[in-house]
């Protein structure tokens, strides 16, 4: 008995899990056709008209189109199609809701169905291309991702059609890949004139597509501006606006919290040596060592201070030549440098040794041994 009803419990489970399966099969949808019409006019522009049959199978509300807007640019940059739709309507006119975002490169159209249920139903989406042409020194180029490869369900047949102007008829070449992006399997164009078809062989399952790529002789298609294309590769590249940002942002804070207050009034600066510090004693701190424009700092701080006095003199040399000479005077003897540093009387006793006149001619050797004992060596 336990047995028994073990097994009907066991029944009773698949039973349910058959019945929740069975509408799950039965609910699908599929691209049965996609058609692409494509005229590219003499200035670059591209209209594009699409026709897609689709098949549902149970209820359904709406599809979505993502059609791929952004494409690698040369050197990291990055290529972006201006897309406007004109327009989307169902097999007989009719206009249909949709609504219009950008996601991941891909313009994604969310389009509303109205009673999708069991039915095949006809999507036509109108738009226009501005710069949908690649402008190259030898050639110009119309690459196009007829279908896109953002479908998540099969496309059973996929053609595009593209027309050029009537200049280019016998001068094309065409290229067209089929399957994921990057794929290299390659289908057939046709080429009649100055128009270029494909379709694909077989079934593209979920996120395979169609692209077709034309080379177009340089002189058939109008180029657009300087201006035209550097506003494009601006609007395609808003990054580089990214230091202009920064910059205005970092100005920004500066202006409001990097300025120093105002005080009021100048400050001017002060030059006047430390407190209680000869000039001499600043110089040999702020180098560690003692440079002759120190031991000059030293004359010229006695000088100021009344100790002695520098007058220039005219010197003639060999009867003709003359040059300057400065000659130091002592104005107070040994009896009044009670107030000056060691330093300063072993300069005092070394300037005036030979007595209370000197030329700074006379001293060349006496000052370079100055600097060994005056007391102001490296501390």
């Amino acid at each position: 008995m336990r047995l028994f009803h073990m097994a009907a419990r066991f029944l009773a489970i698949i039973s349910c899990v058959a019945a929740l399966a069975v509408p799950l099969a039965a609910k699908s949808w599929r691209v049965a056709e996609f058609q692409d019409n494509i005229t590219v006019q003499e200035d670059g522009s591209t209209t594009v008209s699409e026709r897609i049959t689709l098949v549902f199978i149970g209820e359904w509300h709406g599809i979505h189109r993502f059609i791929p807007v952004e494409y690698p640019g040369p050197r990291g940059t990055n290529y972006t199609l201006f897309l406007q739709v004109s327009g989307v309507s169902d097999g007989n006119g009719n206009k249909l809701k949709y609504d219009s975002s950008i996601s991941r490169g891909f313009r994604d159209l969310k389009i509303y169905i109205p009673d999708a249920v069991d039915t095949t139903r006809t999507v036509e989406i109108d738009y226009i291309v501005k710069n949908g042409i690649r402008y190259f020194d030898d050639h110009d180029e119309f690459y196009w991702n007829v279908t896109g490869n953002g479908w998540s369900v099969p496309i059973y047949s996929a053609t595009a059609l593209v027309r050029l102007p009537a200049a280019a008829t016998g001068q094309l070449r065409a290229h067209s890949y089929i399957g994921r992006y990057g794929s290299n399997d390659k289908a057939t164009p046709e080429i009649q004139g100055s128009n270029v078809s494909v379709s694909t062989p077989n079934v593209l399952s979920a996120h395979e597509g169609l692209t077709v790529d034309v080379y177009v002789p340089r002189g058939i298609l109008k180029q657009p501006s300087a201006l035209t294309r550097a506003w494009w590769f601006i609007a395609g590249n808003p990054i580089i606006f990214l230091p202009l940002l920064s910059f205005a942002v970092m100005f920004a804070i500066w202006s409001r919290w990097g300025k120093d207050p105002d005080p009021g009034m100048a400050v001017a600066p002060m030059y006047n040596p430390p407190k209680n510090m000869t000039p001499a004693e600043v110089g040999t701190l702020i180098d560690d060592t003692v440079n002759p424009r120190d031991i000059t700092a030293i004359l010229v701080d006695l000088a100021v201070r009344g100790y002695i006095k520098i007058r220039e003199e005219q010197v003639t040399q060999m009867l003709v030549f003359k040059k300057k000479d400065y000659v130091f005077v002592q104005l107070k003897g040994p009896e009044h440098w009670g107030d000056l540093a060691p330093f300063e009387r072993v300069m005092m006793e070394n300037l005036f040794a030979g007595g209370a006149t000197r030329g700074s001619c006379a001293l060349g050797r006496r000052f370079r041994r100055l600097r060994c004992s005056s007391g102001l060596r490296n501390r």
